[in-house]
């Protein structure tokens, strides 16, 4: 099976069970903790996909034979391949957990953001637009396709430091 395939695959079950764990905890069940949910949610995340994508550029590097290079510039590519897959993949994980495994995940998060607003001193007609709004942006299949941007996003921004790490020269024989 493809490199990028296995590993993107891994990331985007990895942050389902990631996701899975912060719902039994209780964090994305409760307006409350959402803030606390959404920090660790965004740190966990980084840290499968660099996780992810440093195995993966590492298993492409050494199908590579070692007398040959393995540039900053195959490295980056593999990354951002691994994210683009991990992102596709997550479009399927994130409607699964936001219709099967957490259906009420949409009004915690709109109840949130109300509450946000709220405390900034908003009421009535402003309050009521605004979750219309948010209405229309939380539908399972418009969450999961926002996150595939994000994950290519954030995949890139890691590809560039895991390449850093990973890449491999040879040296000239004189």
């Amino acid at each position: 099976m493809n490199t990028y395939l296995v590993y993107g695959l891994i990331c985007a079950v990895s942050n389902l069970v990631f996701n899975v764990i912060l719902y039994i905890l209780g964090l994305h069940s409760d307006p409350s903790k959402m803030m606390f949910a959404n920090i660790i949610g965004m740190l966990g995340s980084a840290a499968i996909s660099a996780t992810a994508i440093y195995l993966g550029q590492k298993a492409i590097r050494d199908k590579i034979p070692a007398e040959d290079p393995y540039t900053f510039v195959q490295a980056m590519t593999a990354g951002f391949l691994i994210s683009v897959t991990a992102g596709f993949f997550g479009i399927l994980t994130h409607y699964v957990y936001m219709v099967y495994i957490n259906p009420n995940f949409k009004e915690v998060m709109i109840q949130y953001q109300m509450d946000k607003l709220a405390a900034r001193g908003m009421s009535g007609d402003v309050l009521d637009r605004a979750e219309k709004g948010m209405r229309m942006f939380m539908k399972p299949m418009m969450q999961s396709v926002f996150a595939v941007f994000g994950t290519i996003s954030i995949g890139s921004i890691v590809s560039l430091v895991t390449s850093f790490f990973v890449k491999r020269t040879t040296l000239k024989k004189v």
